[in-house]
């Protein structure tokens, strides 16, 4: 199956607060959100999805002077640190997460103290509404054994689908945590998809169904100081639903 990138912002940027050619007038700002599955986490806490944030100003390689040194990108709380590409750089991607429901996403450029623009976004991530149907929620499941859960969106090609089990118990000697594929299959209505848990692995696990490429436009629910704001959603990855294997 296909994993791609998102499309970054065909946009350049110009200096904060300042617009191009010595006007006084302040450079429109432009975002695109983006929701994707984190596919390879570094640390347990990881697990989930990650919102991509692309900032830009339209004018900047023209202009070519230095953003503000405060500058910072806030999503959901969490603040990030601008880095600017030199002095002509069109934009400044961020990621951050992970994120295991599909919460508001709420996403802020700021200069130190000061809110230049500010917006929220809802369904970054659909998939992740999805519901354990076997076992229960809270019951473990023996290794081998079916998993169920339910589909939220739509799925383009329900012959290329396999899930992945994120393994949550990683060893204490240190080894990077790792996931594991399983073959499965949807239902004919395409509302539940049905795996099966590995015979020679146990512990605490993510698991999601991963199914061709596919992005929607979520649009934005609110849009302060940006010129204009996109999101982009992942209908790539349902889940995650969290069960645990025992022998």
């Amino acid at each position: 199956m296909s994993r791609r990138a998102p499309a970054l912002l065909a946009i350049c940027l110009t200096g904060l607060g300042v617009g191009s050619c010595g006007s006084d007038k302040p450079a429109p700002v432009l975002l695109e959100a983006s929701g994707f599955w984190n596919e390879d986490p570094s640390t347990v806490a990881q697990t989930g999805f990650q919102v991509w944030a692309d900032v830009g100003w339209p004018t900047r390689p023209q202009s070519c002077f230095a953003l503000s040194p405060n500058l910072d990108i806030d999503v959901n709380g969490g603040e990030t640190p601008v880095m600017g590409e030199g002095d002509c750089g069109f934009d400044v991607l961020v990621m951050t997460g992970a994120f295991q429901q599909d919460v508001p996403i709420a996403i802020a450029l700021q200069d130190g103290a000061q809110v230049i623009a500010q917006a929220q976004f809802q369904h970054l991530f659909p998939g992740a509404t999805s519901q354990l149907v076997t076992p229960a929620a809270g019951q473990q499941i023996k290794a081998g054994d079916p998993v169920v859960f339910t589909v939220p969106v739509q799925v383009n090609d329900p012959t290329d689908v396999s899930a992945e089990f994120y393994w949550l118990d990683p060893p204490p000697s240190g080894v990077p945590p790792f996931h594991t594929f399983a073959p499965g299959t949807l239902s004919a209505d395409g509302s539940t998809f049905q795996t099966t848990a590995p015979p020679d692995l146990t512990g605490h696990a993510a698991v999601v169904l991963r199914t061709v490429f596919s992005t929607d436009i979520a649009a934005a629910q609110s849009c302060t100081g940006f010129e204009n704001c996109v999101g982009l959603s992942e209908s790539e990855t349902v889940g995650p639903v969290f069960v645990q294997v025992v022998p």
